[in-house]
């Protein structure tokens, strides 16, 4: 959404799975190495969109790979680093600003700061304003349905609540309709168009640890 990448948006859209690209671009990179799965390739998947560079040569082949097939989020990155340097400020539309007084562009051409500068946004965009807008919901839809649940902690991007016998399943469907309310709460609480495709897991167990998906 920040970077208004199409690419990003056909993929989401699509249902590519993002995961098997990161394990196909790495084992394609020297077939002489051992081979990942897809689940070791998620710990590379968003890397360079959180403005990581460093690794091996094929990790970094696949950093690279990213950029230049989501081309949008590298220009974003771009734009990002630029405002660093020239305001010494990187703003997000929810009015959510950072401060990068030192941002400055090397000899070498690298700008100082750089992961900072195009992690910040992502992260506090999504738990710092999105992730709260998405806890009010659900809270206001469990208490004019007179429930007695109670939302009690986040984690990132996951809302715990602790569900009151019997409310299982209202609960269940408050909060993935609170959750996906963000186009609401946005244009309420930041006055923009947050048109965008989100999906929710919801699971429910006896505690955090033993959960199954509803």
């Amino acid at each position: 959404f920040l970077s208004g990448c199409e690419k990003v948006l056909s993929d989401i859209e699509a249902g590519v799975d993002v995961h098997a690209f990161t394990r196909d671009t790495i084992n394609e990179f020297d077939p002489n190495l051992p081979s990942i799965d897809r689940q070791t390739a998620k710990s590379d998947t968003f890397k360079p969109l959180y403005g990581g560079s460093s690794g091996t040569p094929r990790q970094r082949a696949y950093y690279k790979a990213f950029i230049e097939k989501y081309s949008g989020v590298g220009t974003w990155h771009e734009a990002l680093k630029t405002s660093a340097i020239s305001d010494g400020i990187v703003a997000l539309p929810t009015g959510r600003e950072y401060s990068f007084p030192d941002a400055k562009r090397l000899s070498s051409g690298y700008v100082q700061g750089t992961t900072q500068i195009v992690n910040y946004p992502v992260q506090g965009f999504a738990t710092g304003d999105l992730v709260p807008l998405g806890i009010l919901s659900v809270g206001r839809r469990i208490r004019t349905s007179g429930l007695r649940s109670l939302v009690t902690l986040t984690v990132h991007d996951s809302v715990l609540v602790d569900v009151y016998p019997g409310e299982e399943d209202e609960v269940a469907n408050i909060v993935k309709e609170g959750l996906l309310d963000l186009r609401a709460m946005c244009a309420e609480f930041y006055k923009f168009d947050f048109d965008y495709p989100l999906d929710v897991d919801v699971k429910i167990g006896p505690n955090w640890l033993d959960t199954t998906e509803v």
